[in-house]
């Protein structure tokens, strides 16, 4: 058992943390991300209030690191799993984790991202997805047989996938995460997704 000072400070460091990040997730869900303080985030956690900004400066930079954690858990685990994956097969599967992950924190996402949310964090969360969808058409990830600068072809794309994401958090709906990805699908390449792209399994 590693005994050693530093590291059980450091792991009592990181419980803390935790704790802040899980009340404020439970908070944002009850009361709306406008209607919580830094105090319900501290009464929640159990902790003082300096505790808070020991981790974080604010509660927005604590939201947004919040949703960059799981968005960069989501774009691994996309990436793992469609490395392997031609064009347009690899575009379309993208497109359906994408909804499917966002479906799996859809109310949290809703209450950061929606009207009564952040617009820091939604403009964080733009930069960011531009960034990763600039990265991967230099990369060639994607096939693009247009002669637009990549930073502007990237722009486009998260404009379009944040507007029809965030009408789809907030606009009462039936759309299942699959549907949502074959209409962007079809907007983008002008014909919807075929029945051997939408198998599962690799192909």
């Amino acid at each position: 058992m590693d005994n050693h000072p530093e590291n059980r400070l450091e792991r009592r460091k990181q419980r803390t943390r935790y704790q802040l990040m899980q009340a404020a997730g439970e908070l944002i869900l009850e009361k709306g991300y406008d209607n919580v303080s830094i105090q319900n985030i501290t009464d929640r956690a159990d902790v003082g209030r300096g505790t808070f900004y020991i981790h974080f400066k604010d509660k927005e930079e604590m939201a947004w690191e919040m949703l960059h954690e799981h968005a960069t858990i989501m774009v691994n685990q996309i990436d793992e799993r469609l490395k392997d994956e031609a064009f347009p097969r690899k575009e379309y599967l993208s497109w359906v984790m994408f909804f499917e992950k966002a479906a799996e924190t859809r109310d949290f996402m809703h209450a950061i991202m929606g009207g009564k949310g952040s617009w820091f964090i939604y403009r964080q969360i733009v930069e960011l997805s531009t960034r990763l969808h600039e990265r991967n058409i230099i990369d060639r990830r994607y096939k693009i047989d247009l002669d637009v600068p990549p930073a502007i072809l990237a722009t486009f794309a998260t404009g379009a996938l944040m507007h029809v994401l965030n009408w789809w958090l907030e606009t009462p709906n039936d759309y299942t995460a699959e549907q949502m990805a074959e209409l962007f699908y079809t907007m983008v390449y002008h014909q919807p997704p075929t029945e051997e792209m939408k198998k599962t399994g690799s192909s």
